[in-house]
Formats: C-alpha cells, sequence, structure tokens
C-alpha cells in the first residue's frame, strides 16, 4: 500500500523496532508514502545519514485518539486498516504521508486485543531505553502526549538555538547484547 519494505526486531513484549524505506521492487504507490518518505528534504537528510525520523506510539482506541489529537489543533490522520500475513492492526495516517508538527507527531497505531505482535518478531536483544525529540513544537507535542496514558514518554525539548529546518530531531538509546548503549540520531 505504501510501496515500503521494512525490517522489524522486538525490543522487549511489547515494542519493537522497524527499519523502514522505500522499496525500490515496488510500483510507487497512488498516495504520498507514510513518515514523509517522498519529501524532498527528507530524502536528502536520509541519503546524507540514516536516522530515527519517526516515532510510533499505540493506543487500544485509534479513534479516540484521532479525535483527541483534532481537539488539539493536531492531525494525526485517518484510521487505515492494514495487514501482512495473518497481522491486522488500525493506523492513523494523513492523506500527505506527513506527521504534524513537522514529524514530531507520533504515528499512531492500534493493534487488536491478545498477544502483541512484537512476541512474533526476532528478538536481538536490542531494548529502547529512551526516546528524545527537539521540536519547536514542545509544547504542542507535551500536550497532545497528555491526553495518552503512557506508561513511558519520550523527553521532549526545544532545541537550544534554532533548527535551521523544520524537522524535529529524533534520537532513541538502546541498549544492546554485551550490555553496550547506543544511540540512533
Amino acid at each position: 500500500m505504501m510501496g515500503t519494505h521494512n525490517l522489524v526486531a522486538a525490543a522487549g513484549p511489547d515494542s519493537y523496532i522497524e527499519v523502514i524505506a522505500k522499496d525500490p521492487a515496488a510500483e510507487p504507490p497512488d498516495r504520498p508514502r507514510w513518515f514523509s518518505l517522498d519529501d524532498e528534504i527528507v530524502e536528502l537528510r536520509l541519503a546524507a545519514s540514516p536516522r530515527p525520523l519517526a516515532w510510533v506510539l499505540s493506543t487500544d482506541d485509534l479513534d479516540a485518539a484521532i479525535e483527541s489529537a483534532a481537539t488539539l489543533g493536531i492531525s494525526l490522520g485517518r484510521p487505515l486498516s492494514m495487514s501482512r500475513d495473518d497481522l491486522h492492526w488500525r493506523v492513523a495516517v494523513r492523506d500527505d504521508g506527513q506527521l504534524d508538527l513537522g514529524g514530531a507527531v507520533p504515528l499512531v497505531v492500534e493493534w487488536p486485543p491478545g498477544t502483541h505482535p512484537a512476541s512474533r518478531m526476532p528478538d536481538l536483544g536490542l531494548r529502547i531505553r529512551e526516546i528524545s525529540i527537539l521540536t519547536e513544537s514542545a509544547a504542542r507535542l507535551s500536550g497532545l502526549l497528555d491526553a495518552f496514558d503512557l506508561a513511558a514518554r519520550p523527553e521532549i525539548a526545544v532545541p537550544e538555538t534554532r533548527q535551521t529546518e523544520s524537522l524535529p530531531e529524533i534520537s532513541v538509546t538502546l541498549s544492546v547484547p554485551g550490555g553496550q548503549i547506543i544511540t540512533l540520531s
């Protein structure tokens, strides 16, 4: 549907890491790809150095999340039903493929009740320790996250110096097998 391919790995019983890229073997979709992958600035940034481009938040009620965000003037998109093999989920995606607040807003997904799909993914021993987001829209993003009941919340801050581009800086700190800590940014 989005003309992308991916690699996934469990990062615990209910978390996972997903690397997504344009699939050169796929026909271009009839809509903009998610995660702003068709945006020229994003393409240039990724060509210079692969990096976290977005983060994903899970909810039990996608429709309520979309509505709650809309009351704050934030667009999560519209719900799309997606599937791969025997996995089914719903995700909010804007028609333009963008994430609101310049990309600081998470992609929101609703998995069906039951065992989280991370339990079916390869577990390479990666664990997410922290997600940090530097964005000029820190106050609005914090307001959105206040509406969700999060067990863990990303660290959100305004950059010390004004960013020259509108994209947020997303960093993900991981522990890897052997106890090493790495940060992707």
